[in-house]
């Protein structure tokens, strides 16, 4: 055990109470109720300039646990596990963080909880493959907004209606419903012999469109 008090700190013997392998450097503010302690093998390491407030409860267990230069601690919080708290973050009243790993200067809003092994990390990889979720909306190219599907085929809606006015996704061009003017999904499909047939209305003279039968001929 391994336990440094300076002068210019408050006494942890009279605040608080110290149990196990627990390096306190100088300069450490700690307020009355702090429990520090570190489980049999590991370490707990509280730099200079650290603040802990009233109730305040660390201890390092398998591995040890870093509390670096100016971090500070609001009352009541609780501190377990391995892992590092980097310079000046500040931790708000309340809170509870379990393996932390936090960089320096970070906040944490008072009444969190950060590190909870009970839920599973995001997978990245994952989040990358669904692309948009479920009701997120993208824009257009007329500027209006149009809902995606959940991630799992579906397409949007312009692309759908798309399909549905050319036919281009279930085969009637193959099967001839493109060249007999059927109507697919309410739109119309139009052949060679409606084209010539406006032509033909439009422009009187004009021959019919090279390959035109004398069915197609109006």
């Amino acid at each position: 055990m391994t336990v440094v008090v300076p002068a210019q700190a408050s006494n942890p013997s009279t605040n608080g109470h110290i149990q196990g392998n627990v390096d306190l450097a100088p300069g450490v503010a700690v307020a009355p109720g702090v429990l520090l302690g570190a489980a049999p093998g590991c370490r707990l390491i509280i730099s200079a300039g650290v603040c802990l407030g009233a109730d305040v409860v660390v201890q390092a267990s398998r591995g040890d646990l870093v509390l670096e230069p100016g971090v500070s601690l609001g009352s009541g919080v609780l501190v377990v596990g391995h892992g590092s708290i980097g310079q000046h973050t500040c931790i708000g009243s309340n809170s509870t963080l379990i393996n932390p790993s936090l960089g320096a200067s970070q906040v944490v809003a008072p009444g969190s909880l950060v590190g909870d092994p009970s839920q599973p990390a995001p997978d990245p990889l994952q989040s990358s493959r669904s692309g948009l979720g479920v009701g997120a909306a993208f824009p257009t190219q007329n500027g209006a907004y149009v809902a995606s599907g959940s991630g799992n085929g579906s397409q949007p809606a312009g692309t759908q209606g798309e399909k549905a006015h050319y036919g281009g996704s279930n085969g009637n061009t193959s099967n001839g419903n493109t060249s007999n003017g059927s109507r697919l999904n309410g739109s119309s499909v139009y052949g060679k012999a409606q084209v010539n047939h406006l032509l033909s209305t439009l422009f009187p003279h004009r021959q019919a469109l090279n390959g035109a039968t004398s069915e197609d001929k109006p």
